[in-house]
Parts: C-alpha cells; structure tokens; sequence
C-alpha cells in the first residue's frame, strides 16, 4: 500500500466534511474551537510557569526571578515626592549657611562684591565693635570698570565705607587678582599676604559677608589664615527674601541652594 501524500489527505478532509450535514459540521467547529482554547491555556500557564520559577546558576549562588519594577512615571514622581520632602525637612539650611558668630577681633574684613547694604551694614559692625581696621576684598569689577576709577570690588567697597564717614586711614582696600576658581580663596591668600607684612599685630578678625555665602567665606577664611589669626564670622541678612520662608522665593531658592552646593564643594572638594 503506498504511503498517503499531502494532496490525498487534502481529498479525504474534503470528502469528509462535504459528506456531514449542518448539524455535524457546527459540532465540529465547536469542537475544534473547544481544543483550540485547551491548547492556548496550556501554552500560557506553561509559559506563565516559565517567567515565575526562579533561575539558579553557578552551584546555586546566583538567582534570578521575574519581578514588578516601577515605570519611568513612577520614578519620576518617587523623584519629586522625594526632592519635595528633603526641601521641607532641610528649612533650617539657611540659618546654617548664614551663620553669625563673631569675636573679638582687631579688623573687621568685607567682601566687597557684595551690595551696598552689606558694606553699610558693615560700617554699623565697625563703629559698634572695637576694630582697629576694616579691609576690602574683592577682585576686578566685571562691569562698568571702563566708566569709573574704581578697578576691583575692594576699591569700589573700601570708597563706599569712606562716602559712609568711616576715618579714610582706617579703611584698606585689598584688591584680588583675577582667577577663574576658587575667588574668596583667592581674597583670603591676599588678606594673608597683607597681615603677614603689617606691624600691626592682629590676632583675630571678623568676616563680614552677605547672608548664606557666610558659612562658606569663614570656612575658607579659616583654613587659610588659621592658626596664625583666629576668624569669626558675621552674616549680613538678606533684603531680598525672607530667610525664613526662603523656599517661597526665586531669589531665596536660588541663593540657598547654590550657596549650599558651593558650601559642600569649599568643605570636602577644595584645598587650601
């Protein structure tokens, strides 16, 4: 007998169902839908069984299993609820940056890229302390140093303070030579310079600077001058926000944040 081909068992299928009724040829679809559901679920659990047993390799050391992870979507917001949450827990950040401890001290220092309210509150710090001095600092000025006689910060600060009344002869300017990193470092160095070759004998001074850069200034300041001269610090508070709602504010946001992340870098990234 020869072996049926693929166009005999296409004749037989087709003579069979050609020779059923109505009736029998909806059983059949019934019944070839009914198998064809069985082997789907079949093929689904088998696989369903596949992604959840768990996979171990290398002698039962290494496991994998299949797992739930978030979408982007839920990172995003896990991000925001985060970020959001550190903000409202880290209010009394500021007060930290804009720190105040002063002591006693021969010479009060201001930083003179700051404002006018801060070198005029600087004025009110030098005639209620007993300084012998205030210095200047600052480097060269960044805009409008085409138009006036004042060149640097320190010169520009040190004539405020003497058109606020302080005594000309008690006020020294320090200028600062341009650099592109690390400004109040350099301000420092050249504070150390001049004290270093004064006969005047100063044992501590005082920083005077504006609002939450305080923290990073007397930071620097110290490292730099310390032990030879004992530094303490003054804030200068801020007209601009309300220190303490500065998270409602641009201006408050901006500052202390930035101030915070240049903080971090002046206290574990830079060098003296």
């Amino acid at each position: 007998m020869n072996p049926l081909n693929k166009d005999d068992l296409k004749q037989m299928n087709r003579e069979y169902f050609q020779s059923l009724d109505k009736q029998q040829l909806l059983e059949v679809a019934v019944n070839l839908h009914k198998n064809a559901m069985e082997q789907q679920d079949k093929l689904e659990q088998n696989s369903s069984n596949r992604q959840s047993a768990s996979i171990k390799k290398f002698w039962w050391l290494l496991e994998y299993k299949p797992r739930w992870g978030l979408t982007s979507l839920a990172w995003l917001a896990l991000t925001f609820v985060t970020i959001l949450t550190g903000l409202m827990g880290s209010v009394k950040i500021q007060p930290f940056l804009a720190v105040s401890e002063p002591i006693e001290a021969e010479v009060l220092i201001v930083e003179g890229w700051a404002d006018d309210p801060v070198v005029a509150g600087a004025m009110a710090e030098f005639e209620r302390g007993n300084y012998q001095l205030i210095l200047t600092t600052g480097g060269p000025v960044q805009k409008g140093s085409y138009l006036g006689q004042y060149k640097s910060f320190a010169e520009l600060a040190a004539a405020t303070l003497i058109a606020l009344r302080v005594p000309p002869e008690r006020v020294v300017a320090i200028p600062t030579p341009q650099v592109k990193l690390d400004r109040t470092a350099a301000s420092a160095r050249a504070v150390k310079q001049w004290l270093a070759h004064t006969n005047l004998k100063i044992r501590a001074v005082n920083i005077y600077s504006y609002d939450a850069h305080t923290r990073r200034s007397w930071w620097i300041f110290k490292s730099i001058l310390k032990p030879e001269i004992e530094v303490g610090a003054i804030a200068h508070p801020s007209p601009y926000y309300d220190s303490e709602n500065w998270f409602t504010s641009s201006t408050g946001f901006r500052t202390v944040l930035s101030e915070a992340i240049a903080y971090i870098y002046a206290r574990f990234v830079w060098q003296p």
